[in-house]
């Protein structure tokens, strides 16, 4: 194992070799995942921030997000409240917090991945949330249409982004958080 970031080889040009010579990348969506997606490698995006995520651009690829915290519920939501809530508009961005995936929900998206790479086995669940988080995306859209604060190229990126997206939410993430987050105590 080599501790690359801390050693005198660290520069802005490995970064690049290393993310073109990968088999995969990991990370979160900053600009070192669009590295990766200009190289066409897997992408296995964690902690998306986005109350609704996006799903990842290719087919095959996979993220997982941060759960969030409703304040005045005291609890995590699952992820179909979280797709009816923030659909419905009806939560605003200081009524919540945002908490990090764990170190088991990262792992087991790797291992889904290095058992099935190309997520030809998606299951149900997964296919609704891809449907439900699309419908929700098209409506954010056509209200964000209206938001003159945002620029023209600002409103079509993310357009754009959001209509050709492929991928998939990880297996184990969707079935333990789907109806019930798993980041709540079990009662």
């Amino acid at each position: 194992v080599i501790d690359y970031p801390f050693t005198k080889y660290k520069s802005c040009l490995m970064d690049i070799y290393f993310i073109k010579e990968c088999r995969f990348y990991i990370g979160v969506s900053s600009g070192v995942f669009d590295v990766a997606n200009l190289f066409q490698k897997p992408i296995l995006l964690t902690n998306s921030a986005a109350t609704i995520p996006s799903p990842p651009y290719r087919k095959g690829d996979r993220s997982i997000f941060k759960h969030v915290k409703m304040k005045r519920l005291k609890r995590f939501l699952s992820i179909q409240e979280r797709i009816q809530l923030f659909s419905e508009r009806k939560i605003e961005h200081d009524e919540y917090g945002l908490s990090e995936n764990t170190p088991d929900e990262i792992k087991d998206l790797v291992e889904e991945y290095l058992d099935d790479p190309t997520a030809k086995d998606s299951t149900d669940l997964q296919r609704k949330w891809a449907i439900e988080s699309k419908r929700v995306l098209l409506n954010k859209h056509k209200y964000l249409s209206y938001n003159t604060e945002l620029g023209p190229i600002t409103m079509q990126r993310a357009t754009a982004i959001d209509h050709v997206a492929a991928g998939i939410v990880g297996k184990k993430f969707i079935e333990q958080n789907y109806y019930y987050s798993s980041m709540n105590s079990p009662m």
